[in-house]
C-alpha cells in the first residue's frame, strides 16, 4: 500500500473515532447535578452562584438562564438546545430518585420541581416558556438548603473588615479612592421615566425620601491579565469561604461559576457582590463589590448601617461621588472604557 493511502486510512480512522466520541458525549445521559454544571462549563456557559441566609438556613444556589429569539444565530440556538436537552435528561433521571417530584406541561410551558435528600435538602427547578414575541425562555436552578446552628447578626461586621484589611495588605501597589453617595431630602431614587439606569443596586429603609449620605472606599490593585485572574479567583474564593464559615442573617453573596470568561474583554463591573442586610431595621450594614478593568482589580467597600437608603452606581469603578442623579467621575478611571 502506498504511503499516501496509508496516511488517508489513518486520518479517516482518527476522524471516525472523534465523531463517535462526539456522538457518545451528546447521547450521554446526565446522572448528577455536578455533571450537568461541569458539562455547561466545558461549553463556556457560566452559572450564577449565590449564597443567602434566611433565619437558620443557608441557601446555596446555582442558576443558569437562556433566552432564544426566533431569529437567533446558530450558535445561540445550539447553546439553548444543549441547556434544555441536558437539563431535561437530568431531571427525568432524578425524578425516579426524588423525595418529591412535579412536572407540569401547558402549551409552550414546561415546569419541573424536584426535592432530594434531607440534610442538606436539594431543590431542582426548571422552567421553559415562550413569550408573546416568540422568544423561548429557560431557567434551571439547583438549591442546597443547609441548616445553621449559630448564625451571626448582620451588624457583626468586624471579621469582614479584618478579612478585607488582611487581603489588601498582601497586595502590592494598592491605591485608595474615597467615594460618597448622597441623596437630598424628598428626591426619589427613580428617574423620571420610571427606570433606574444609573444605579445597579439599592435599598430603601422606612423612609424612601429621606436625606442620606454614605461614604466608603474604592480600592484599586494594578494587575495585568493573568495576574487579574489569579487575584480575582483568590479574592472570590476567600470571600465565599468567609460567607460559608461565618453565615450571617441577611447575607447575600453572588458571583459566576466559572467567571473567567467575563474577564476576557479586560473589564467587567460586577464579578462579585457580598452584602449584609438588617431586615429588622431595614438597613444595609455591609456592601463589598469586586470588578475589573484593563488596568487591574477594583474593590468597593461600604458600611451604610446609618443610612436610610443607598444606591450604588452601575459603573462604580469610574465614579467618585453621586449627588442625587449627578455623577462626579474618578479622574484616574473615567476613560478606562
Amino acid at each position: 500500500m502506498k504511503t499516501s493511502n496509508i496516511t488517508f486510512v489513518v486520518l479517516l480512522t482518527i476522524a471516525l473515532a472523534a465523531c463517535r466520541q462526539h456522538v457518545a458525549r451528546e447521547q450521554h445521559q446526565m446522572e448528577s447535578v455536578s455533571e450537568f454544571f461541569d458539562s455547561i462549563a466545558n461549553r463556556g456557559i457560566s452559572a450564577q452562584y449565590t449564597l443567602r441566609c434566611d433565619r437558620d438556613i443557608l441557601y446555596e444556589e446555582h442558576i443558569v438562564t437562556s433566552a432564544r429569539q426566533h431569529n437567533a444565530e446558530q450558535r445561540e440556538i445550539e447553546r439553548h438546545q444543549f441547556l434544555v436537552g441536558k437539563s431535561t435528561q437530568l431531571l427525568e433521571n432524578l425524578c425516579q430518585k426524588a423525595n418529591e417530584s412535579y412536572r407540569y406541561t401547558s402549551g409552550d410551558s414546561v415546569n419541573y420541581s424536584i426535592t432530594l435528600g434531607k440534610e442538606p435538602q436539594e431543590l431542582l427547578q426548571m422552567y421553559r416558556w415562550k413569550t408573546k414575541e416568540r422568544m423561548e425562555m429557560f431557567t434551571f436552578s439547583h438549591i442546597l438548603l443547609k441548616p445553621v446552628k449559630h448564625m451571626r447578626l448582620p451588624g457583626d461586621i468586624q471579621s469582614v473588615q479584618s478579612f478585607l484589611k488582611r487581603f489588601l495588605a498582601e497586595q502590592k501597589g494598592v491605591k485608595e479612592y474615597p467615594v460618597k453617595y448622597e441623596w437630598d431630602q424628598g428626591v426619589s431614587m427613580e428617574e423620571t421615566d420610571g427606570t433606574n439606569e444609573l444605579f445597579r443596586t439599592k435599598f430603601i429603609g422606612t423612609d424612601s425620601l429621606a436625606a442620606s449620605s454614605v461614604a466608603g472606599t474604592h480600592y484599586f490593585i494594578p494587575a495585568k491579565e493573568e495576574q487579574r485572574i489569579r487575584l480575582a479567583t483568590d479574592f472570590i474564593n476567600r470571600m465565599k469561604q468567609l460567607a460559608t464559615e461565618e453565615p450571617r442573617q441577611g447575607l447575600f453573596f453572588t458571583t459566576w461559576v466559572p467567571f473567567e470568561r467575563f474577564m476576557q474583554d479586560g473589564w467587567y463591573v460586577n464579578l462579585m457582590h457580598y452584602r449584609l442586610y438588617d431586615r429588622g431595621n431595614r438597613r444595609g450594614t455591609c456592601e463589598i463589590l469586586m470588578g475589573q478593568s484593563p488596568k487591574g482589580i477594583h474593590i468597593l467597600e461600604l458600611y451604610p448601617a446609618d443610612a436610610p437608603r443607598l444606591a450604588i452606581p452601575r459603573m462604580w469603578l469610574k465614579v467618585r461621588q453621586t449627588h442625587n442623579f449627578d455623577i462626579v467621575p474618578e479622574e484616574d478611571f473615567k476613560d478606562i472604557y
